[in-house]
């Protein structure tokens, strides 16, 4: 495949696109006028990876995948990867995993995998963990995928956390014991997993496993409604809203319970239809945390 780099007018187009997709907002092409300053430092990368810098045609490759241009995240990617890169053969195994710019092929996705747990990468240990959990081209094999699960934490890796405290509290692959299963989750939550902190904050709000305890609740609800998860700011709301934890606060509520709403949650949304934030009428009662999509990622 032909890069585009290497022409400025074109690499400037998909440096723009690169960095629109990484600051979430709009952007203008502006011809050849000079480069704002975000859209210099990554050009700079691109130059650096052009001179063979393997951090930055990874970082190059990286920027491009989560921008949606899997060509040219393919191409640096693999670059990075004949240059040594870990880091970029974990990322090329869930781009053929995903069959993403490429034929779907688990196969070739594993074997990348492979080579990267082998030199102790976390993220591909983990990736490794949930071919076997999910059987995605091998037999499926939850005690396998539970000992990779557990060296990628291990290895520092937060999201592996979840994944043994939801196998622990179901029994999947291991012995089914909530006290360590509820300890594994808080380990994930102090660790910096938001979604173990969403899960954590609602196992407090509810007094289901643990001791109901609205201020430590609202502590790990706001951590993770703040990096964006649903749940978290629903509960949130309603702590607020109904002064669950002693003070009322209706104001910081009621933007909380938008903000879910807004992404779709749909207890928020019945909520602010209904007025009657108190999410019981409109499905806000306990449910077991569920266990987040947690396909491999680069």
């Amino acid at each position: 495949m032909r890069p585009v780099v290497g022409r400025r007018k074109m690499k400037k187009r998909w440096i723009t696109a690169v960095v629109a997709a990484m600051i979430c907002g709009p952007f203008s092409f502006a011809g050849d006028e000079p480069l704002p300053p975000h859209e210099r430092v990554l050009e700079k990368r691109v130059t650096q990876a052009e001179a063979g810098d393997v951090a930055q045609q990874f970082e190059v490759g990286l920027a491009n995948y989560w921008s949606g241009n899997y060509p040219m995240a393919y191409h640096w990617l693999s670059i990075a990867a004949t240059n040594g890169s870990v880091e970029a053969k974990q990322a090329l195994g869930v781009m053929y995993e995903k069959g993403q710019f490429v034929r779907q092929d688990y196969n070739e996705a594993m074997a990348l995998y492979r080579v990267a747990a082998d030199a102790q990468y976390a993220r591909a240990v983990r990736s490794l963990a949930v071919v076997y959990r999910d059987g995605l081209g091998v037999s499926n094999d939850v005690a396998k995928a539970f000992s990779l699960f557990r060296k990628a934490a291990d290895l520092g890796m937060p999201e592996a956390w979840l994944d043994i405290a939801y196998m622990t509290l179901k029994g999947n692959g291991v012995e089914k014991n909530e006290k360590k299963g509820v300890e594994f989750l808080r380990r994930a939550a102090t660790l910096g997993d938001q979604w173990a902190m969403e899960a954590l904050g609602e196992l407090l709000f509810h007094g289901h496993l643990v001791h109901q305890d609205f201020g430590e609740a609202r502590k790990w609800l706001q951590m993770a409604a703040d990096r964006g998860c649903p749940k978290a700011q629903f509960l949130l709301a309603r702590i607020m809203l109904d002064g669950l934890n002693g003070t009322k606060s209706s104001a910081q509520g009621l933007h909380w319970l938008r903000i879910s709403a807004a992404l779709g949650f749909q207890p928020a949304m019945q909520a602010l239809e209904s007025s009657k934030p108190d999410g019981q009428q409109q499905g806000g009662g306990y449910s077991p945390p569920a266990a987040r999509s947690s396909k491999p990622t680069p």
